[in-house]
This record gives structure tokens, C-alpha cells and sequence, in this order.
């Protein structure tokens, strides 16, 4: 009954997710010129760009969050124009990347809250921060259904 009620919960779960997915990748879609650009420039897979964009701003190019964080990438202090914000991005990430020895899960993390906080994260927890889980998750979705295109 247990395995039952998982397999339903899922079912219903990645229904849901699929569907706020899709919306996500119709709108990362206008964007295909310059996250081609970035993943190109920066030696990026095109799917962890869109990953970051789906969950830092929901694929909305006007996003603004906290810390004055703007744009797709959610730059600090960076630009609204959705071109030079994923260039920007991909640039920070590509520099966490480099950083952290080519470790993803960590470099998404100091994306996320700067390197050193990254740094402490580990230390008090010793695994991934639920925003590169995300973020991961996501990267994994759109690698798979590129694979089944």
C-alpha cells in the first residue's frame, strides 16, 4: 500500500512539475539565441543555463529579487537586458565552475550565496544546498527530454 500511495503521489507530482516545465521552456525559448551564445562562450551545457535561468527567475527577463538581483540569472548590480544578464551569468557561474574544481553542485551553491558561503554550507552540512537540487533537477529534466527529441 505504501509503494502504491508513493507511486500516486509521484504521478501527480511530476504532472504538476511537468506542466509549470513546460510553461518554463516555452519562455526560455525566446531566449535560445543568447543562452546559445553563453553555452558556446563559456563552455556551458545549454540546459544547465536554462536550469539556472527556470529557477532564478522563472524565465521572466524583468525578475527582480532580493539584493537587488535583477534578470534572468538574477545578477546583483547587473543588467536587465536578458543578453548581457545571461552573458554575465554564465560568466559567474562558469567562474564557480573553475572554482570548484568542476564540482556543479557546489559551484551552483556559491552562485547562489558567493563562495564563501558555499564554503560554510559544506562544512556545517556536507551536501548539495536544495537550490543546486533544483537547479540539478531541472538541468536533468531538460538533458532527457533533449535525449527523447
Amino acid at each position: 500500500m505504501k509503494i502504491f500511495l508513493t507511486i500516486v503521489f509521484l504521478c501527480f507530482f511530476v504532472t504538476v512539475n511537468s506542466q509549470a516545465f513546460q510553461k518554463n521552456l516555452d519562455r526560455n525559448h525566446c531566449f535560445a539565441k543568447s543562452i546559445a551564445s553563453a553555452s558556446k562562450k563559456y563552455d556551458l551545457p545549454v540546459e544547465l543555463i536554462k536550469a539556472v535561468i527556470t529557477v532564478e527567475s522563472n524565465s521572466f527577463s524583468k525578475a527582480k529579487g532580493k539584493a537587488n538581483c535583477i534578470g534572468l540569472m538574477q545578477i546583483r548590480n547587473g543588467s536587465n537586458d536578458y543578453h548581457r544578464n545571461i552573458m554575465s551569468g554564465k560568466g559567474i557561474l562558469k567562474h564557480y565552475l573553475n572554482k570548484c574544481k568542476n564540482d556543479t553542485a557546489k559551484a551552483l551553491t556559491a552562485y547562489n550565496m558567493g563562495y564563501t558561503g558555499m564554503k560554510r554550507y559544506y562544512k556545517k552540512y556536507g551536501h548539495a544546498s536544495n537550490y543546486a537540487k533544483r537547479v540539478l533537477k531541472f538541468f536533468n529534466l531538460l538533458k532527457y527530454s533533449r535525449k527523447k527529441l
